[in-house]
């Protein structure tokens, strides 16, 4: 297939794209890959049966036709077992323009790595050494789409292997085998052993080796090689995220990987962030970083090789400024982050790439990767060598486990009060202590840790209900046949509007949001649990650490109370003690558009107490518990004490050092009390103007105008701002290039020339971006 005319892909012809498949594939515009059955002369269509077409001879199949017709359809079989991955390739892979093609794209973006380990190494390019960079960047071989395709099969193979010896080791023991197999399990569960409901003679699958790879470049990186030509993402062309912390709702200590101007931390803390670490390397310099190379692996030994491979080929040429591993959970936990939820289940399906699943959102390619149908950026406004590239954001996300299972288990004793249906509910489905624990945090979630929605499941969990790929995620919000609650507008009957689930990948918010809106927001996660499983040692310490916190806490109240003429509660004493071992998420993801995505996601749809957008009307809902942050200082939280009003009021951020002073406006409803705070009515309309204390120092005034809303009474659990227990450590934005345009960048004829040619203006807009952040 031969691209536009100005893609660095034209240089390098695919073997595998030209002449005819005898299998031929057909794009339609908004529909899934489609098969040329020349057997039978039909176009099938996933979801849309057949449409008939002129038949060609039976004369044009060859002995390799029918070989690739044969794989093509044992390939499809097999794909079947990748469904709980939320993820089916198409079989086989569509040869339409408007569709990338796999073999260009790098591994990672579209299906993510399969993975047990994972290692991001974060570099910079050595001073003087960008030409030699480049020539070694051509003996960089990364791990293509299609070769994740492929490791993606044999793994199913290998399932498939193992589940027909199974089946023949079961046939071949017979009835009384079978039989004395469930004695030695019934017994063992009568002993309470764990583990009892393993067959200890089952046959596992093999594990495949694992050798991927892949690399990424930031803003800085890309000028450091030439390439200053604007990628047309105007957030990651004009500043790092070190820029946009405040804007991302960053309150706590980056790690100085990527907080690289905090260099007075360097002497306490070795650049590793709150304290010492064993998961990473120490930081070495104190410099924006240039790039990301991502290595995944099955094994250790697989890890370390790969990771040696590229040190050689970059010996000289780079400085590693830091290493983040991590690693899948073992055992039952497989595929849970550390908090015990399942991860990764709601992936968008990309059209004329993948499979959709029943109830998964759909979105067009452009959407994840540059260039194609669904990019929010014109092609007139990327540069050439843009296309089939994408943007990836990474996050260290650090998770206090211990005190989110605290709070959890602390206020499970309340289920009575969140329970749908409220106490009698709760009596009519048998509930206790333990239920209400599980569903107080399935709340904060939007699914159980077994994956189930809470839409499907709202009062208990359904791990058989979660490991269908046919339905779990074939729900919306809608709630039918409960009195007093419309089927016509969103509800949080059943799942809060704050679920983290609910808030990053909503669904059915019409007429207030349109779906093609949604799905232009969507983005690939890939992410890893990183740090040590939780022991009783660690559990122990964090139990004799959080009561010194207490003790202390205490007796300052005291001291407070003995100069207060009046009492102070105790009762409300809350410290938050985070894990003593640092442990937590490497979050990465992957769109076409930072702000469309992840800046989306995350600040207008996670850190936004107004989203969903559930009425005509701005209704508070708070914030996402999982990725959101508490008010900064100056922020709602002290404007709503001060004013007695239901709802907070949000000033855009960042938030000022001190908060200015507010008073409230007359208004027809409002009448001031003896305290001087405004009390107002249900419904009432309310305009608030918020002026500055000093008239001299500022001149800025704000209004808010809005719609008082009575809270009703027996809210649902949490009620009081809840604490968070994920912590950014910091991040940043990378552009990760297609195949085709990496080799464009190593390619002899133009590295000295193009280096020399920006070399000055390379400087130039350097010092300026440096300047303003």
């Amino acid at each position: 297939m031969q691209t536009p005319a100005m893609h660095p892909s034209q240089r390098y012809p695919d073997p595998t794209r030209t002449g005819s498949l005898s299998m031929g594939v057909v794009g339609f515009e908004g529909s899934s890959c489609t098969h040329v059955c020349r057997i039978h002369g039909h176009i099938k269509c996933a979801g849309m049966g057949y449409v008939r077409i002129k038949s060609p001879s039976m004369n044009t199949l060859s002995d390799f036709d029918y070989e690739e017709l044969i794989k093509h359809e044992e390939e499809k079989r097999l794909l079947k077992l990748l469904r709980t991955r939320g993820q089916v390739p198409l079989i086989p892979e569509s040869s339409s323009n408007e569709v990338p093609h796999l073999g260009d794209i790098q591994g990672d973006i579209l299906f993510r790595f399969p993975k047990t380990l994972e290692r991001f190494v974060f570099f910079r390019i050595a001073k003087s050494q960008s030409k030699q960079f480049l020539v070694a960047l051509k003996k960089f071989e990364p791990t293509s789409a299609a070769d994740v395709k492929e490791n993606m099969l044999e793994i199913c193979r290998e399932k498939d292997n193992a589940r027909k010896k199974n089946e023949e080791r079961l046939e071949a023991e017979g009835v009384l085998g079978k039989a004395r197999r469930l004695r030695r399990q019934a017994a063992r569960i009568e002993q309470g052993l764990t583990g009892a409901e393993v067959d200890e003679a089952e046959v596992k699958p093999i594990r495949i080796p694992l050798k991927q790879k892949m690399i990424a470049f930031t803003r800085d990186g890309l000028d450091e090689i030439g390439y200053m030509e604007k990628t047309g993402d105007r957030r990651f062309d004009n500043h790092p995220m070190l820029h946009d912390k405040t804007e991302l709702g960053d309150q706590s200590d980056w790690d100085l990987l990527f907080a690289w101007n905090e260099k007075e931390k360097e002497a306490t803390t070795n650049g590793l962030g709150r304290n010492a670490k064993d998961n990473r390397e120490a930081t070495t310099g104190r410099e924006p970083l240039h790039g990301v190379v991502i290595i995944a692996t099955e094994n250790s030994e697989e890890l370390e090789e790969v990771t040696e491979q590229v040190d050689t080929l970059f010996k000289g040429l780079w400085e590693k400024m830091g290493t983040l591993d991590g690693s899948v959970r073992p055992d039952k936990n497989r595929g849970h982050e550390h908090f015990g939820f399942l991860d990764g289940i709601s992936q968008p399906s990309i059209h004329g790439i993948e499979h959709p699943l029943p109830g998964q959102l759909q979105v067009n390619p452009g959407v994840i990767v540059m260039g194609y149908p669904g990019d929010p950026v014109s092609k007139w406004d990327r540069a050439s060598w843009t296309k089939g590239g994408t943007m990836m954001v990474f996050r260290k996300l650090e998770q206090s486990v211990l005190e989110f299972k605290k709070y959890c288990r602390d206020n499970g004793q309340r289920w009575k009060e969140f329970v749908p249906g409220g106490e009698r509910g709760a009596l009519k489905m048998g509930f206790d202590g333990r239920d209400g624990e599980e569903l107080f945090a399935a709340r904060f979630v939007g699914r159980w840790k077994s994956g189930a929605p809470l839409a499907l499941c709202p009062f208990k969990d359904n791990p058989a209900l979660a490991a269908d790929p046919k339905q779990n995620n074939d729900f919306d919000y809608a709630v039918t046949g409960v009195r007093g609650v419309s089927d016509r507008e969103p509800s949080d009957y059943y799942c809060p509007f704050t679920a983290h689930a609910r808030k990053t990948v909503p669904r059915n918010l019409d007429p207030y949001i349109s779906r093609k809106y949604l799905e232009s927001s969507a983005i690939v996660r890939a992410a890893i649990p990183y740090g040590p499983e939780i022991n009783t040692d660690e559990e122990e310490e964090w139990i004799r650490l959080k009561d010194e916190k207490d003790n202390e806490m205490r007796s300052e109240l005291r001291k407070k109370q003995q100069n207060a003429s009046h009492e102070v509660d105790e009762t409300k004493l809350n410290t938050f003690q985070p894990d003593p071992k640092d442990r937590g998420l490497l979050f990465s993801c992957y769109a076409s558009h930072l702000d469309s995505g992840f800046v989306r996601q995350t600040t207008g749809f996670g850190n936004n107490d107004f989203f969903p957008i559930t009425s005509l009307t701005p209704t508070h809902h708070g914030q996402d518990p999982i990725i959101g942050g508490p008010p900064a200082k100056g922020s709602s939280a002290q404007l709503r004490r001060v004013l007695q009003i239901s709802e907070p009021i949000n000033p855009s951020r960042p938030y000022p050092e001190e908060p200015e002073i507010q008073t409230a406006s007359k208004d027809l409803n409002a009448s001031k009390k003896a305290d001087g705070c405004y009390q107002v009515a249900d419904k009432s309309q309310v305009y608030l103007e918020l002026v500055p204390e000093n008239p001299n120092s500022s001149s800025k005034k704000f209004e808010v105008t809005g719609i008082v809303k009575a809270i009703p009474e027996g809210r649902p659990a949490p009620g009081e701002d809840n604490p968070f227990f994920v912590t950014s450590r910091g991040g940043e934005y990378f552009f990760v290039p297609s195949i085709p345009a990496l080799r464009y960048f190593s390619e002899d004829d133009h590295i000295g020339d193009l280096l020399m040619e920006h070399g000055e203006k390379l400087n130039k807009e350097r010092e300026e971006r440096r300047d303003e952040v």
